[in-house]
C-alpha cells in the first residue's frame, strides 16, 4: 500500500496529543531512532529508500584498531543490502557485524568498499518522514516507548504499559494493510521499483547482473559528535516533612548535537575541530520543605521555589524560572494537593504546567491530612529555564 508522507513534526504533533507531553524538543534524537525502530517492526513502507556509501581510509571512515579494519554502521539504517559492490571482492565471510560496527576480519588491508541499505525518507532539516497509512502506528511506537522508560525508572503504571504495548501492535496490524515485508534480494529489489524508485532508478538495478553501481554515490567522511546534556536528574531525597521537589520526570541523558547522518564514523583526533559555542547551562534546584498542623491548608507560592529552598533556584548565567511542571505524587502521602479546585493526580493529570500567575492566583494549595500523626506528603516538580526550555528538579 502506498500513500502520501507524512512530516515529522505531524507525528511530534501526534506523540503530544496521545501523551500529554506539551515540550519534545530535547528528545528529537531519541524520537528519530524510535521511528526507525517502529518501522522495523512495520515492515516495508513507502517511505523507504536505498542508500549508497562510500567507506574509504582518505576519508578517514574507515578505521583500523591494531588488529582489523572497521567502519561504523550509519544510525538510519533499516535493513544492509549490500557490503560491498561488485568488483570490491567482499565475500561474507570477510567480514562480522557487531553492534554498530562492521569489522573486516579476512586479514587482508582494506582501503575502500560500498555499503547499501535501506533507510527513511529525510525532509531537509534531517528528520525522517513516514507515509499516511504507518503514521498511527510510529505514533503509538514512539508514545509506548517513551511510557516504558519511565515505568523502568519506577515512575509510571506498569498496567497502562500493557496498554500501550497492546494498542501499538494493533496499530501494526493495520498499518501492514497490503504491505508486504520482502524475504529476497529480488523481491526488495522489485519492490523498491514498484513503490518508491523514479523512472531513472529503475535502471540502476540489473536483475540479472544483481548490480547496484549505478546508484547514487556519497562519501562517508569524519564528523565530530558533541555531547550536550538534555533534561533533568532521576535522583531526590526524601525529607521527613511536606516536600514538594524531588525526582521529577526528567530523562538525564546526553545525546550528540545534530550531525549529518550520512556520515557514519567516529573523528579522527588528528584532524582539529572547530571551536563549540557556549552551551547554556541548566539551572539547579533543591526540596522545597514547609510544615503545617492537622487539617491546615497551605498556599504554595512562587517565592517558595526561588527563595524557600534550602538551595532555591539558581542558574550560572541567571536565567529566570518561568513556569513549574507537576510530575508525580508519593504514593503514600495522606494529605491532599489541589490545583485550580481539582485534586492532584486525580482530576489534574501529572505534566501539568503552571506559571506565576496562576502561584500568584493561589491555584496550588496543600491541605494536610487531619489526624494526630507526623506524616510527609510529596509532589514531585521540575522548573523550566526561560532561555534553553530545559526542564530540571
Amino acid at each position: 500500500m502506498y500513500s502520501n508522507f507524512v512530516a515529522f513534526e505531524s507525528i511530534l504533533d501526534i506523540v503530544k496529543d496521545d501523551t500529554g507531553i506539551t515540550i519534545l524538543k530535547n528528545d528529537y534524537p531519541k524520537i528519530r531512532r524510535l521511528m526507525y525502530r517502529a518501522e522495523k517492526d512495520i515492515g516495508y513502507g513507502g517511505s523507504v529508500m536505498l542508500k549508497r556509501v562510500k567507506y574509504s581510509i582518505e576519508a578517514g571512515s574507515i578505521l583500523y584498531d591494531g588488529k582489523n579494519y572497521k567502519a561504523r554502521i550509519p544510525e538510519n539504517v533499516i535493513r544492509l543490502e549490500a557490503i560491498g559492490m561488485c568488483a570490491e571482492g567482499v565475500c561474507p565471510g570477510d567480514y562480522r557485524i557487531q553492534g554498530n560496527w562492521i569489522f573486516f576480519c579476512d586479514g587482508g588491508t582494506r582501503d575502500s568498499f560500498n555499503l547499501l541499505y535501506y533507510t527513511l525518507i529525510h525532509d531537509g532539516e534531517g528528520n525522517p518522514v513516514t507515509t499516511e497509512n504507518h503514521s498511527e502506528a510510529v505514533a503509538a511506537g514512539i508514545s509506548y516507548w517513551l511510557y516504558k522508560a519511565r515505568v523502568f525508572n519506577k515512575k509510571a503504571n506498569a498496567n497502562m504499559l500493557q496498554y500501550y504495548e497492546n494498542y501499538y501492535h494493533d496499530r501494526i496490524g493495520e498499518a501492514r494493510g497490503d504491505d508486504i515485508w520482502p524475504e529476497t534480494q529480488e523481491e526488495w529489489s522489485k519492490m523498491a521499483r514498484i513503490l518508491q524508485w523514479s523512472s531513472r532508478d529503475v535502471l540502476i538495478y540489473s536483475e540479472k547482473d544483481r548490480c547496484f553501481c549505478e546508484v547514487p554515490e556519497e562519501i562517508a567522511e569524519i564528523y565530530a559528535p558533541v555531547a550536550v546534556s538534555i533534561g533533568g536528574g532521576a535522583g531526590y531525597t526524601d525529607p521527613a516533612t511536606v516536600t514538594p521537589g524531588g525526582g521529577g520526570a526528567g530523562d538525564g541523558s546526553s545525546v550528540p548535537e545534530t550531525v549529518d547522518e550520512t556520515n557514519p564514523v567516529s573523528p579522527n583526533p588528528d584532524i582539529p575541530s572547530e571551536p563549540e559555542p557556549p552551551v547554556n547551562q541548566d539551572p539547579t534546584i533543591d526540596d522545597i520543605t514547609f510544615y503545617t498542623t492537622n487539617g491546615f491548608t497551605t498556599p504554595i507560592t512562587w517565592a517558595m521555589f526561588i527563595e524557600g529552598a534550602p538551595a532555591p533556584y539558581n542558574d550560572p548565567e541567571g536565567d529566570l524560572m518561568d513556569a513549574v511542571r507537576f510530575d508525580a505524587l508519593k504514593f503514600d502521602n495522606k494529605g491532599k494537593w489541589f490545583y485550580q479546585g481539582l485534586e492532584m493526580g486525580v482530576e489534574v493529570p501529572f505534566g501539568t504546567v503552571a506559571f506565576k500567575a496562576n502561584f500568584d492566583a493561589g491555584d496550588l494549595i496543600h491541605i494536610a491530612w487531619n489526624q494526630d500523626d507526623f506524616n510527609e506528603d510529596v509532589l514531585y516538580f521540575s522548573v523550566r529555564d526561560n532561555v534553553n526550555g530545559n526542564w530540571v528538579n
